[in-house]
């Protein structure tokens, strides 16, 4: 490291994420908890929770925005990170309509997103 020299730490993320507040419930170990994702992608999503699941552990996962008639169900996603109440999830087994539903809210709020 050099005296005033900035070094940026490069986003390794391959998705782009929106930033946004929906209501999630999930099942951990046959137990029920409630979260909010504070972002998503179409390849995982951060939420909120007062839960604490180490990395590593498989997560049910279920969320719906405001003014969408249904919700969004991951059969399985993955804790990729922690931190204080909040949990980086990949999405790791989707059923092909729910892929296409997360794919179709997706686009839509990040149309909403680019319009201001």
């Amino acid at each position: 490291m050099q005296w005033g020299v900035r070094y940026v730490k490069p986003d390794r993320r391959k998705y782009e994420r929106i930033p946004i507040r929906m209501p999630a419930a999930f099942l951990w170990h046959d137990r029920h908890a409630d979260g909010v994702v504070t972002d998503l992608s179409v390849a995982g999503c951060t939420l909120e929770t007062d839960t604490a699941i180490p990395a590593g552990e498989a997560v049910q996962l279920r969320f719906k925005a405001a003014g969408e008639d249904a919700e969004v169900s991951v059969d399985v996603t993955v804790v990729r990170s922690t931190g204080p109440k909040r949990v980086g999830l990949e999405f790791v087994q989707v059923r092909e309509e729910q892929r296409e539903r997360l794919a179709r809210l997706f686009q839509d709020l990040l149309a909403r997103m680019r319009q201001g």
